[in-house]
């Protein structure tokens, strides 16, 4: 009796070759996701401390531009300007705001205030002698802690 030798590919080699291509991709596909998590928790990361660096410049130009006297509280800088008016920096639910002179807290009122950066879970502020100490705390656990010198007029 002779044994014919058959060319081609058996059921059970194409289902062998399936399962460790299968198991390629998926190990392949685990290592992708990881890196897309870690690509966009840095570039959140990225994006908060740029938007924080941002509010920092925006609060050091306002204390130091026509100010004649500084005075600060946990969550409030008020700014004692030229034309005897205050403007006050505060937080105001979880966006800090800076709210010019002569006009009113009213939240109805939008034109009377800038955003200067949102998602604020916390905002303190001392003051020693002509330095102001401001540490700003974003919603995910991002912040920055910065010493503005105050120059007086």
């Amino acid at each position: 009796m002779t044994i014919k030798h058959r060319k081609g590919i058996t059921l059970i080699e194409i289902l062998t070759s399936l399962f460790i291509f299968a198991i390629l991709m998926s190990s392949l596909l685990s290592i992708f996701i990881f890196s897309y998590k870690a690509y966009l928790s840095s570039s959140k990361k990225d994006e908060d401390y740029a938007y924080l660096d941002q509010a920092f410049n925006i609060l050091e130009y306002e204390i130091n531009n026509d100010v004649l006297e500084v005075f600060a509280s946990d969550n409030k800088i008020t700014l004692k300007k030229n034309n005897d008016k205050n403007d006050y920096i505060i937080l105001n639910g979880d966006i800090l705001i800076l709210i010019y002179s002569n006009q009113t807290f009213s939240p109805y009122e939008g034109y009377c205030s800038n955003k200067i950066i949102k998602r604020v879970s916390s905002f303190l502020v001392s003051k020693k002698n002509n330095i102001l100490f401001i540490k700003i705390k974003l919603e995910g656990g991002v912040y920055i802690e910065k010493c503005i010198r105050i120059k007086i007029k």
